[in-house]
């Protein structure tokens, strides 16, 4: 019997975007999820430390590390804030929305 809550398909493919900040981070639940036949739809990643604020030197360094291996079919969003995610992230019909950092989240969208 499975322990899925009552009205969820397990089997149904889920389209995810992961939000995280490091490119192993990425990979790993890119790789895992996809293994398990999901479709990952988005990457995003904050674009500063601060809502709305710039990018500092260390999220420079971090998103010329990242930007070489996102895969071509991916778009990297860089939301300014978290209504922004939120609004860019409804053109992507998300599922799920997953974050392997401390803290980080998995909810429905």
């Amino acid at each position: 019997m499975s322990s899925a809550p009552s009205g969820i398909d397990v089997a149904h493919e889920f389209r995810i975007a992961i939000l995280s900040h490091g490119r192993d981070e990425f990979a790993m639940l890119h790789q895992t999820l996809g293994v398990a036949g999901h479709a990952i739809v988005a990457y995003a990643s904050a674009r500063s430390r601060r809502p709305g604020g710039c990018a500092d030197e260390e999220t420079r360094t971090r998103l010329s590390e990242l930007l070489p291996v996102v895969p071509g079919d991916i778009d990297l969003l860089l939301p300014g804030n978290a209504m922004a995610l939120t609004r860019a992230l409804a053109g992507y019909a998300v599922d799920l929305l997953m974050s392997p950092s401390p803290g980080g989240c998995l909810r429905s969208c």
